[in-house]
């Protein structure tokens, strides 16, 4: 199981993520692939080598292109 949060978002499932965010990636017993990444100007964070766009999702959409 994946999580992805934005702190501090009161409604972060239907926040779209933009540049300069801050998402925190838990992967449920699996704590080596958790960590927090940064959306880079370009929209699009690095996570385990792969690229993802993830400016203009939601946490939900993010959950399935991380996942």
């Amino acid at each position: 199981m994946i999580c992805i949060l934005i702190p501090h978002l009161l409604f972060a499932e239907t926040y779209q993520v933009q540049v300069g965010d801050e998402i925190m990636i838990f992967v449920l017993g699996q704590p080596e692939f958790s960590q927090t990444v940064k959306v880079r100007p370009d929209g699009m964070i690095g996570y385990f080598g792969k690229n993802i766009k993830v400016k203009g999702e939601t946490t939900d959409e993010i959950r399935h292109r991380v996942y």
